[in-house]
């Protein structure tokens, strides 16, 4: 992101593929490294589906090595 933000600041985030619009909160931030910002945030309320990432099985293990 290019713009500065504070923390606690409101905003509305889209994702572009399914349309979806969900308000959020800004909960902290940092200057990246090329020279925009880095931005968390949290959905006012739990968003599982927001993005269509699938997590692991709860049995599933990472190798050792």
């Amino acid at each position: 992101m290019s713009l500065p933000l504070r923390t606690g600041q409101r905003l509305s985030l889209v994702n572009p593929t399914s349309g979806l619009k969900k308000p959020s909160r800004i909960v902290g931030m940092r200057r990246s490294t090329d020279s925009g910002f880095l931005v968390a945030f949290e959905f006012d309320t739990p968003t599982p589906k927001f993005w269509p990432i699938s997590f692991p099985p709860e049995d599933w293990q990472l190798e050792q090595g």
